[in-house]
C-alpha cells in the first residue's frame, strides 16, 4: 500500500491481513480461556478422586487395626491400602506415617487428610460468575490446601500462572497494536481527502477483543495513507510499517516484534523444560518402583512415603508439554 497509496486492491489486502491477524489473536485468547476453565473442570475431579481415596485408606485402617490385634495377617490389606496411597501421591504432596496400632497418618503439609479411621474431605468450589476459578479447601473454616508437587500443583500452577502469564501478554501486543496504529492512523487522511479516524476499534484493547473500526470495515476508502490528503502521499502508511521496529512495548524498551519474539522463545523454554522434567522423572520413577517392589509387604515408614512422594513429582508434566506444544501453534500463525 505504501508503494501505491490509490491501489484500492491494495487496500483490501491490507484490510484482509489486519482480519486474520485478528483472527489470530481471537483463536490464542480463546484456546487460552478454554483451558483455564478446562483446568476448573479437571480440578474438580481430581479433587473427588483424591475424597475417594481417602476413605478408601480410612476404611483400609480400621480392617488393619482390627486384624492385627486379633493376631491375624494383614499384608493383603496393607498391599492395597499402598497401592491408594501411591495413587494419592500423584495428586498431592504427601507424607505418611506409620502409628503402632498399624493404621497410617496422611499430612499434606500442616494439614492431616487421614487419621486412624477418619478421613478429612477436601472440596474445590467454584467462586464468583463468569471465569471461574476453583479454590481446593481443607476443612470447612476455609483453609486452603497447599501442595508443592503432584497433579493437583500442577494443574493449580497452570492455571494461575502459566496460562495467565501467556494471556497478559498477548493482551499488551493487542494493546499496543491498536493503540499505536490508531495514533498514527488519526494524523492522515483517507482516500476521499478526509481526516481519518482509527483504523481499530478503540475499544477492543484484547486479544479477545481486537477489532477492525466500522469505518474501515465497511470501506476500505477509509484507510489512511497521506499525511495531508495529497494524492500519492504514503506517509502515514509508512508510519504505520515501521511500528515492526519502533519501540513502543514495555515503557519504549521494545518493539513490537521482539516482545513477541519473547513470548514464543518462553513458551518454547517452557516446552523444553517440562520435556526434560519429564524425562528426568522416568530414570527416576523407574528407580523408585524397583526399590518400592523390593520393599512389597514391608510397613510403609516415613522413608517409604517419601520415594512414593517424589515419584509423582511431575505427575502434570505431560499436561504442561500438551498446552504450550499447543499454543506455540497457534501463536506463532500471528506473525504469519
Amino acid at each position: 500500500l505504501a508503494n501505491d497509496p490509490e491501489n484500492e486492491t491494495a487496500r483490501v489486502v491490507v484490510r484482509e491481513k489486519a482480519k486474520s491477524m485478528i483472527g489470530a489473536f481471537h483463536r490464542a485468547s480463546s484456546y487460552l480461556r478454554n483451558q483455564i476453565l478446562a483446568i476448573d473442570d479437571e480440578v474438580v475431579d481430581a479433587v473427588q478422586d483424591v475424597n475417594r481415596i481417602l476413605n478408601n485408606i480410612a476404611e483400609l485402617n480400621g480392617q488393619i487395626q482390627t486384624l492385627e490385634a486379633q493376631g491375624g495377617p494383614a499384608n493383603e490389606l496393607r498391599d492395597e491400602r499402598d497401592r491408594f496411597i501411591d495413587e494419592l501421591s500423584q495428586y498431592l504432596d504427601t507424607r505418611v506415617i506409620e502409628e503402632k496400632n498399624g493404621t497410617v497418618r496422611i499430612l499434606v503439609g500442616t494439614s492431616v487428610l487421614v487419621q486412624g479411621t477418619r478421613a478429612s474431605e477436601i472440596t474445590g468450589t467454584k467462586e464468583g460468575t463468569g471465569d471461574l476459578a476453583v479454590t481446593v479447601l481443607y476443612d470447612p473454616s476455609g483453609r486452603k490446601l497447599t501442595s508443592e508437587n503432584g497433579k493437583l500443583a500442577g494443574l493449580l500452577k497452570m492455571r494461575d500462572e502459566i496460562l495467565p502469564s501467556y494471556l497478559d501478554r498477548l493482551d499488551n501486543v493487542a494493546a499496543t497494536i491498536v493503540k499505536e496504529v490508531n495514533l498514527r492512523h488519526r494524523l492522515g487522511y483517507t482516500m476521499d481527502g478526509d481526516e481519518a479516524g482509527d483504523f481499530f476499534e478503540a475499544s477492543g484493547t484484547t486479544a479477545g477483543s481486537i477489532s477492525l473500526s466500522p469505518a474501515v470495515e465497511s470501506d476500505v476508502r477509509a484507510i489512511a495513507t497521506s499525511t495531508d490528503g495529497t494524492s500519492g502521499d504514503n506517509g502515514i502508511a509508512l508510519s504505520i510499517a515501521k511500528l515492526r521496529s519502533d519501540l513502543v512495548m514495555d515503557d519504549g524498551t521494545q518493539s513490537i516484534t521482539a516482545y513477541y519474539a519473547a513470548l514464543v522463545s518462553q513458551v518454547g523454554v517452557d516446552t523444553a523444560d517440562a520435556k526434560d522434567a519429564e524425562a528426568n522423572q522416568e530414570v527416576v520413577t523407574q528407580t523408585l518402583e524397583q526399590q518400592k517392589q523390593s520393599v512389597q509387604g514391608v510397613s510403609l515408614d516415613e522413608e517409604m512415603a517419601e520415594l512414593v512422594k517424589f515419584q509423582h513429582a511431575y505427575a502434570a508434566s505431560a499436561q504442561v508439554i500438551n498446552v504450550v506444544d499447543e499454543m506455540t501453534k497457534v501463536v506463532l500463525s500471528l506473525v504469519r
